[in-house]
């Protein structure tokens, strides 16, 4: 399980290959993205040691919504988000990896370990935030409740992970990509992906763990889409 019960990872997303901090402009570069609402989800895993956890879940949770950071997200930007809250150097957060993730509409996703523990979480929009449903996995089946956040524009979420031996943060930031007429990503929006893959290049590397996508389960799903957020 993941947090209580360590695995070993090597990560890996939807958008990248397997090898850690590899620059890969995803198929979605190239493509017409079909019409209706799409979400995408950047993700940066750094290593946290756990003296840290503290500061940065300082209510002792499992997710942490952070507002206002800075306005493009990249490798840098995260592990920059980490020392600020923490008052250490950036050093002490080193990046394993990361992706990108694309949705159209709310649909359920994971990222887990070959043993099947990891995370799930669905995003809902709703004008002008969106609402994150996150919950833990092991053996691909919910463990617990799901836990929510609300994030605006600038805001990330953090979520606190023990992946084999290493204590981790995930550093989420969701948004809806642009479009031109031909309902391709406009010149800055792939700027802004490129420049996110750049960063995961160019970050100080750290020890290199597996994590994957993968499809969610009926009680998966079932947990996420039964989430209860703040005001409901």
């Amino acid at each position: 399980m993941l947090i209580s019960s360590p695995k070993q990872l090597h990560a890996q997303d939807s958008s990248q290959t397997s090898q850690p901090h590899t620059l890969n402009p995803d198929s979605a570069s190239a493509q017409v993205c079909p019409a209706g609402p799409t979400t995408t989800m950047f993700m940066v895993f750094v290593t946290c040691p756990q003296s840290q956890f503290a500061k940065l879940f300082p209510n002792g949770g499992l997710v942490r919504t952070v507002h206002n950071t800075p306005q493009q997200f990249t490798a840098f930007s995260a592990r920059s988000t980490l020392s600020r809250l923490t008052a250490q150097s950036d050093s002490l957060f080193a990046v394993v990896n990361g992706g990108t993730s694309y949705a159209n509409g709310p649909s359920p996703e994971a990222r887990i370990t070959p043993d099947g523990d990891g995370f799930a979480f669905l995003t809902r929009w709703e004008k002008s935030h969106a609402r994150v449903a996150v919950c833990f996995l092991s053996n691909g089946e919910p463990v617990g409740k799901s836990v929510t956040a609300s994030v605006r524009h600038r805001d990330l979420i953090l979520v606190k992970l023990l992946l084999g031996d290493v204590p981790c943060v995930c550093v989420m930031y969701v948004t809806t990509p642009e479009f031109d007429a031909s309902r391709k990503f406009t010149p800055r929006f792939e700027r802004a992906r490129t420049a996110f893959y750049k960063s995961l290049q160019e970050s100080p590397p750290g020890p290199a763990l597996m994590i994957r996508p993968r499809e969610v389960s009926r009680s998966v799903e079932m947990v996420l889409q039964g989430a209860t957020y703040p005001g409901q």
